[in-house]
């Protein structure tokens, strides 16, 4: 069964704001801990308002592309213990 591009519909895209864009920023909960980038939350919080237009751009442009920049698509998945000792599991 083979498809091609042409049998999926098409999906409706309304490009981001910079306000939005501006909102998510400082609804960031400030951590000192950082990402796969190395920079902590409290930095975009900080420079925000230097930040949001680029970020705007970028998220619009790579969303009207489908071509997503490889760090978006990092992620990091840590287990959570409830009670017991970390080390049984290992």
């Amino acid at each position: 069964m083979s498809q091609t591009l042409d049998t999926y519909p098409r999906m409706k895209y309304r490009p981001t704001t910079t306000k939005e864009i501006d909102k998510i920023i400082k609804s960031l909960k400030a951590k000192h801990s950082y990402g796969c980038n190395e920079i902590s939350t409290k930095v975009p919080e900080i420079s925000s308002s230097l930040l949001y237009i680029s970020l705007n751009y970028i998220f619009n442009r790579a969303v009207s592309k489908g071509i997503f920049p490889g760090g978006l698509k990092l992620t990091v998945i840590k287990p959570l213990y409830e009670k017991g000792n970390k080390l049984d599991n290992v």
